[in-house]
C-alpha cells in the first residue's frame, strides 16, 4: 500500500520533505486546487510507508486518505443493487475489482 502527502506550502525537493521509501514525487507548474484535499497544494509525494504525525507535520505534509476504501466501496455497491438483484428468481450482480487495478472507484459487474 502507498501513501500519499501534498505539500501545501512548497514545491516538494531535497529538505522539504523525508527521502526514504519515495514511490513517486509529482510538483506542478503552480499551486493547484486539488479536490482530494479540498485546498490547494504545490505537488504530493507518495511513500511506500506512512510518515510519522510527526514527519508530517514538520514537513507541513497534508496526508491524503482515501475515504473509498474496497470494503466501503462494496457495501456501497450492495445496497445500490438490492434494488436491482431478485434473488428469489435467481437474478443477481456480483462485482469485483480487478486484480490488476488498485482504482477503488471502479468495479466490474457479472450477471
Amino acid at each position: 500500500m502507498n501513501y500519499k502527502y501534498y505539500s501545501t506550502q512548497r514545491p516538494l525537493g531535497p529538505g522539504t520533505c523525508p527521502m526514504e521509501n519515495i514511490v513517486e514525487i509529482k510538483n506542478f507548474d503552480t499551486r493547484k486546487y486539488c479536490p482530494e484535499i479540498n485546498r490547494e497544494a504545490w505537488g504530493y509525494i507518495v511513500y511506500s510507508k506512512p510518515l510519522s504525525e510527526k514527519e508530517a507535520s514538520n514537513y507541513e505534509l497534508l496526508c491524503y486518505q482515501n475515504p473509498l476504501t474496497e470494503e466501503k466501496c462494496k457495501t456501497l455497491i450492495n445496497a445500490i443493487l438490492k434494488g436491482v438483484c431478485d434473488e428469489k428468481n435467481g437474478n443477481y450482480f456480483v462485482f469485483y475489482m480487478p486484480e490488476d487495478e488498485h482504482d477503488t472507484t471502479h468495479f466490474n459487474l457479472e450477471k
